[in-house]
This record gives structure tokens, sequence and C-alpha cells, in this order.
């Protein structure tokens, strides 16, 4: 275990830390959306400080010729810059005599502040994946100059909500980006998916996922009333990952036990032109 995560100081047992650490690794698995449809670069080391993203043009074409000798058809990139690292971070505290008494009455340690600290932290990332940071200059999926835009006005009506979908994927096929395609929804749009289609007996998000190879999720995390489609793959985007999701010991302080739930992470957008933002007020 790493150092700096000051496990070895601290007074709890490696049974102890196995509870910690399987509990947040489970809170924050049912909680992250984003790394479903990311492709994730690393780990890296938690040393590393910025990540270089290349912006690539939009998709073009193969060269086909009788020699091989065209040279105006090489893929490259058209601007290099350097992605922060961001620390993702949320601290818990466990009560020294809940400890103390987990280990005296051979009770198992009680994991909800590391549960919740995860969630949390998952969280984060998610805001940052989608709405990136103003503070450390960055973009997010939903915010990132350069992707297509559907402004959507009716997507409570039977039917709308796939022609929208359907339209996104339109919007990006035409422009080079092809399948798989996953949609993330805000939590009101998400729910609108779960009724039945028109005058079938199936439910609007079984057609949507039919649609989207890559999957239909449901993000908290989103503006209400906004929708992402995605072309999914490395070629457009993925999540820089410097020290992945792990737990810090802090200090003890008044006999109690301070953690720290952390990461390390950058989201690299190549291609903007992959991502198409739904929302009432898109353009």
């Amino acid at each position: 275990m790493a150092d700096f995560l000051m496990r070895e100081g601290s007074p709890l047992t490696e049974a102890e830390w196995a509870k910690i650490d399987e509990a947040v690794v489970n809170a924050a698995r049912h909680h992250l959306v984003g790394r479903r449809v990311l492709h994730i670069y690393g780990p890296l080391g938690p040393g590393l400080e910025v990540v270089h993203t290349d912006v690539y043009a939009p998709p073009g074409k193969g060269a086909v010729d009788p020699d091989g000798e065209t040279e105006d058809n090489v893929v490259e990139f058209s601007e290099r810059s350097y992605t922060p690292l961001a620390m993702v971070h949320k601290d818990f505290r466990i009560a020294w005599r809940d400890l103390e008494m987990s280990r005296q009455i051979d009770l198992p340690l009680d994991t909800a502040p590391a549960s919740t600290a995860a969630v949390l932290a998952a969280r984060a990332e998610d805001d940052l994946i989608f709405h990136g940071n103003k503070e450390l200059g960055v973009s997010g999926l939903a915010t990132v100059p350069g992707s297509c835009k559907i402004a959507i006005s009716n997507w409570g009506t039977s039917g709308a909500p796939l022609d929208y979908l359907t339209a996104a994927v339109g919007k990006l096929s035409a422009s080079g980006f092809t399948q798989p395609y996953a949609a993330i929804l805000s939590s009101s749009l998400h729910t609108m998916l779960l009724r039945v289609y028109k005058d079938t007996d199936t439910l609007e998000i079984a057609h949507a996922k039919e649609i989207m190879g890559g999957g239909v999720f449901e993000s908290p995390v989103l503006s209400d009333g906004q929708a992402l489609v995605l072309s999914l793959g490395p070629q457009n985007f993925d999540l820089a990952v410097g020290q992945d999701l792990n737990t810090a010991y802090l200090e003890s302080k008044n006999l109690n036990h301070y953690l720290r739930v952390l990461e390390t992470v950058a989201l690299r957008i190549k291609r903007p032109g992959a991502i198409c933002v739904l929302g009432k007020s898109a353009k």
C-alpha cells in the first residue's frame, strides 16, 4: 500500500482496513455513472499532476490509391493542452468508542461513514466529468465547446424521447461518429422512459436501449431536463486516472479517527463532436 495513505501508522488493523475498502468500493461502484461510458487511461500514479489532452479534427476518410503515397491523410492532433489531475475527496470520521466496541464484543465495524464518503466522492467525480470545473479551467461532457446541440420541449409526450434520442444519433452518425452510442439522462428525463411506449406493452426505455448499444443511464448530477448522447471510444474521450479511489488515514483527534476517500482524475475530451447535448436551452 502506498506510503502517502499513511495506513501503516494508523491504529486500524488489516481486517478493519479490508472492511473499509470493501465498503468504499461497493458504494462507489453503485453510484459512479461517468465511468460506465468512459475508457480508463491509467492508473498513472498518485504523484502525476497533469496529463496531456490531444484534440483531433472530425473524422475524415481513409485513403485508397495504387501505391500508398497519399500524404494528405494523416491522423494527427490539431491541438495539445495539459489537463490537471484533480483530487476528488471526502473525509469521514470513525468514533473511537465505535471502534473499541467492535473489537471488544466482536461486532462488525460499522462502515456507514466510509460508504457515505464514497458516495459523495463518486458524485463529485461525475460532476467533474459532466460539468467540468471553472476553477481548474476544464470543461465537462455537457459543457465542452464544439459538441452538437438539440433543444427539447415535449419530452413528456409519448414517443418523443425516442424521437430525440434517434435525432441525436442521426446527428452524430452524419458527422462520422459511429456506434456504440450511449445516453445519460437527468433523473426527470430518465423517469419518463419508465412507461409503456404508445400502444405497445413495452417500456420506452427498452426501445431506447435498442438504439443505445452502450447503455442508457441515469445521472442525478445532470441538470434537470438535460441529456447526453455519446459516441463511445477512447479515440473520442477517456478518463485519466492517477490515483484510483482509495482511503487514507488522516489523523487521530480527540481519540476519534479521521480518514479520507480520495482519487486523482482528469477528463480528456479529444473529439467534442462525439457528444450531443440535449436540453431545454440547447442551441
